[in-house]
């Protein structure tokens, strides 16, 4: 199993590394953030975490605007 999750991960930066049909161009198949969120929490977190994370950012967006709403209340604008 081990070795065959190495394979995998090889397989991956291999992919990176080589060159596309235009103009030699690096393919970046997985950045290192994707390959760490894979290696850490595997395919079901991520599917998992990305949901959790748009929400946050949606619900941190509106902390925001509440609190620039009641800044601009409370200085009269």
């Amino acid at each position: 199993m081990r070795r065959e999750v190495r394979d995998h991960w090889q397989e991956l930066l291999d992919a990176e590394r080589r060159p596309t049909e235009r103009g030699g161009q690096v393919n970046a198949v997985l950045s290192a953030k994707k390959i760490l969120l894979y290696a850490t929490f595997g395919t079901a977190g991520v599917a998992l975490a990305i949901p959790i994370v748009i929400t946050a950012a949606v619900f941190t967006a509106g902390l925001l605007h509440e609190g620039v709403t009641t800044i601009q209340a409370l200085l009269g604008r």
